[in-house]
């Protein structure tokens, strides 16, 4: 039979329990270049395929009037699911889930733009942005200990949404 070693076991097991707290925290921290390439590939095909669509998904704003010009809904609506999930799923397989970007960003993007919907590019700038500037401050905040950038999202975005509550209570008279 085959002998195993178990002195590396407690290692290994601790380096997969810090791996999977940093990951659950939505941690950017650790990162080489190498791990993000198949991600970067992934996101730039999926960026491609939104592109292509993009004309047809504008026409759905119309709503049922968009099937006049030739857009068939039955087939557009997966292959959008299809992109957004799989970009949602990429992203956070590597980084892990780093909360109320994906709620502030188009937000932000569509006050930028003064459009009426949500536009993407502007939407997926002001998520990069805010992506950088919070994981810039979840290095430098407790430096040299860089905090998992998803803590420093959800500090903001627990006081931005607590103070969305206080208004709309004070609004109403709650």
């Amino acid at each position: 039979m085959f002998a195993v070693d178990t002195t590396a076991l407690p290692a290994v097991a601790r380096w997969l329990e810090e791996a999977a707290t940093g990951w659950s925290a939505g941690s950017l921290n650790g990162l080489d270049w190498h791990e993000v390439l198949l991600p970067f590939a992934v996101i730039a095909a999926l960026t491609l395929l939104l592109a292509a669509l993009a004309p047809a998904m504008h026409q759905t704003a119309l709503g049922d009037q968009a099937l006049a010009p030739g857009v068939r809904l039955s087939r557009l609506r997966p292959l959008l699911v299809l992109a957004g999930v799989g970009c949602t799923a990429t992203v956070t397989a590597v980084a892990g889930p780093i909360v109320f970007i994906a709620l502030a960003a188009p937000q932000i993007g569509r006050l930028l733009t003064r459009a009426p919907g949500v536009a993407l590019v502007p939407a997926a700038l002001s998520g990069a942005v805010l992506l950088l500037a919070a994981d810039l401050a979840a290095q430098l905040l407790l430096a040299p200990v860089a905090l998992p950038v998803g803590v420093v999202t959800t500090v903001i975005g627990g006081c931005y949404l607590a103070a969305l509550l206080a208004r709309r209570s004070n609004r109403h008279g709650g």
